[in-house]
């Protein structure tokens, strides 16, 4: 892997993580509650829906982690973006862990 490439999954994943360990601290919400539906949200990786067009796929992670913004609020979400993401990949898709780490970060951060 090329130094630029390093550099750039480096910088997103710990813009990433220190927006998850914020959320966490402000976000207010028992710690339960949010493993919770990061599990929810790592499971909907597992299945995938195609478009109408039949040009692309995405999961169902997506609807969930999304909904988890309105149920736990914008900030305790993102600990469910990043980690659900992150275990969904790595569980379900098979993908290599700096792959996975980079999709989680940039979910995170999409989500803001």
């Amino acid at each position: 892997m090329n130094r630029n490439a390093i550099l750039v999954i480096t910088t997103v994943s710990a813009a990433a993580i220190a927006v998850v360990v914020y959320g966490l601290l402000v976000g207010g919400q028992p710690l339960a509650a949010v493993c919770f539906w990061l599990a929810v949200g790592a499971t909907g990786e597992y299945f995938w829906v195609q478009s109408a067009d039949r040009r692309s796929i995405t999961s169902y992670g997506v609807s969930i982690l999304l909904a988890t913004v309105f149920i736990l609020g914008p900030w305790s979400s993102m600990a469910t973006f990043f980690g659900g993401t992150f275990l969904g990949i790595m569980l379900f898709r098979k993908s290599e862990w700096y792959k996975a780490l980079f999709n989680a970060a940039q979910m995170t951060i999409a989500a803001l």
